[in-house]
């Protein structure tokens, strides 16, 4: 996700934060120093524990999508909660239904497990305590209903919440993918726009609200995405490559891949040195030189060392999905370890487009 940073990482998988985070962490750290609160470090420290229980969460999902061999790009942490980025979809209902159903088990695990640990240090008679504002709330209970809110709430089927999405497996499992998610779209965001209304009416917190707006746009996405894997389910990266590539050696100036891109209908250029691949140069970058006056440049000064490749024979669901998650402008096709085509997003709009007239006819 772009404006996010690496922190570290988890079982192999990448933690990200985004720069938003930090913005809430500063908002928070002066609205509490201003009330004379030791400088804003308890409502700081708040906040990092509440997004620690997020991460737990998060890493629920991903360690079940790893059982079901759904690779994890990372996961990020927002200001409105965690997001665990998976490499491709599930491809079966079950896998969805568990994979959706791990965070929130994880968070009302942890809010179980700090609600037992309460009652054995406190007893019941804090509850009372509490209940008539005797004493300040203890950190274990403020853990206890984090956890238990967190999980409650995502399980609230507004899609791509959990909820939602365990509701769409359960639809997926009976009507299948594209019906089941079109229903779930549906539901998720009427609940979306019913969550926003009434948080304008003063019923909910404005934070409620944003959220709201995460689900309407979050779902929207998602059908999206779900149009897209029916379009190309059935679909190989062969069907879809453009076979005739040209390549183009280190040395050569832009100017010199300028008048190669103007006479054919190639946008990326593999840059190969011998029998290897060194870079690409994007249409992008050479878009880019034209403007700065660099046509003089050579190709080795601009090009990106960021290759991917895959294989003609692999699904083309799978290369589509990894190339919008990363935001990749092309991934080279290897056959035999020799280049046998590349995929651009361009010929994937183009052969969803001849698919969808193809239905259109019939």
């Amino acid at each position: 996700m772009r404006w996010s940073f690496t922190i570290g990482t988890i079982f192999g998988i990448p933690i990200r934060l985004h720069v938003t985070f930090l913005l809430l962490l500063a908002w928070i750290g002066f609205n509490t120093s201003s009330s004379g609160n030791q400088g804003g470090l308890p409502g700081i420290f708040h906040v990092v524990l509440v997004f620690f229980c997020v991460l737990l969460h998060e890493l629920g999902h991903s360690l079940m999508a790893r059982r079901y061999g759904v690779g994890v790009e990372s996961i990020t942490l927002l200001p409105i909660g965690g997001m665990a980025a998976m490499k491709t979809l599930p491809d079966s209902a079950r896998a969805e239904f568990l994979i959706a159903l791990a965070g929130p088990a994880v968070s009302l695990s942890l809010g179980t497990a700090f609600l037992v640990g309460t009652y054995h240090q406190y007893g019941t008679d804090l509850w009372n305590s509490l209940a008539k504002s005797a004493i300040a709330t203890p950190l274990i209970v403020e853990m206890s209903i984090i956890n238990l809110a967190l999980g409650i709430f995502n399980l609230v089927p507004a899609f791509p919440m959990d909820g939602g999405r365990i509701l769409r497996a359960v639809l997926w499992s009976r009507q299948g993918f594209e019906p089941a998610t079109q229903i779930a779209v549906k539901i998720g965001q009427g609940l979306a726009v019913g969550l926003f209304l009434m948080t304008l009416f003063g019923y909910f917190n404005s934070w409620l609200g944003l959220i709201a707006i995460f689900i309407y746009f979050g779902a929207e996405s998602e059908k999206r995405s779900a149009a897209w894997r029916t379009a190309i389910a059935d679909a190989l990266v062969a069907d879809v490559m453009q076979t005739r590539v040209q390549t183009v050696h280190p040395d050569e100036t832009i100017d010199e891949v300028f008048h190669r891109m103007m006479e054919s209908t190639q946008d990326h250029f593999p840059v190969v040195a011998g029998d290897e691949t060194v870079g690409l140069l994007t249409r992008r970058t050479i878009v880019t030189a034209m403007q700065d006056h660099q046509m003089d440049r050579r190709v080795s000064q601009l090009m990106s060392l960021e290759i991917h490749y895959c294989s003609p024979l692999d699904p083309l669901a799978q290369i589509v999905q990894l190339m919008d998650q990363r935001n990749l402008p092309c991934v080279l096709v290897l056959h035999d370890d020799k280049i046998a085509g590349l995929i651009t997003s361009r010929q994937v709009w183009r052969y969803r487009w001849d698919k969808q007239q193809e239905v259109n006819r019939s």
